[in-house]
């Protein structure tokens, strides 16, 4: 009975262990995800925004040397 009794505690501390991983391994992953997808969006943001920077420094420039 008390070799039955272990057994059945080994398989339950085996079985929590196991899940325990499996969820921290999803954790992680998911995380990873999402940030690569915000990074992208980040960046073309950043790079929409300095081109637009870019395209009005242009702009001021070129109507500035016109007055010359």
């Amino acid at each position: 009975m008390k070799v039955n009794l272990r057994e059945i505690i080994h398989y339950i501390d085996e079985s929590t262990l196991e899940k325990a991983k499996n969820e921290k391994v999803q954790k992680q992953e998911s995380p990873s995800k999402m940030s690569k997808d915000v990074e992208e969006s980040v960046d073309k943001m950043l790079s929409n925004r300095m081109k637009h920077i870019l395209n009005g420094n242009q702009i001021k420039i070129h109507s500035h040397l016109m007055k010359i």
